[in-house]
């Protein structure tokens, strides 16, 4: 299944590019790089000078889909892991 914005939840966000454009510690805005990790509660951003651990509850990102477009996602709807995120949705919750 292609990655769309309305699905982009249901998937491992692992190799997709991200760009943080709000978080509560000023130092981390607008970090951008590439998904390496993704944990029930927490991403890891490789800016390729470091990697940058956030939590999903306080951040809003734009993610790049394939495709090239950019789409900006709240972080709280993506906690849990890739498979929990699958299972809430379908529930509708």
């Amino acid at each position: 299944m292609r990655i769309t914005r309305r699905n982009l939840a249901n998937h491992p966000l692992i190799g997709l590019k991200a760009k943080i454009l709000s978080y509560p510690d000023p130092t981390i805005r607008g970090v951008e790089g590439v998904i390496v990790g993704d944990n029930r509660r927490t991403l890891v951003i490789d800016t390729g000078r470091r990697e940058v651990l956030i939590l999903k509850v306080h951040v809003v990102l734009l993610i790049e889909i394939p495709g090239g477009k950019w789409v900006r996602v709240k972080g709280e709807l993506l906690t849990g892991t890739p498979p929990d995120r699958a299972k809430r949705i379908l529930r509708g919750r």
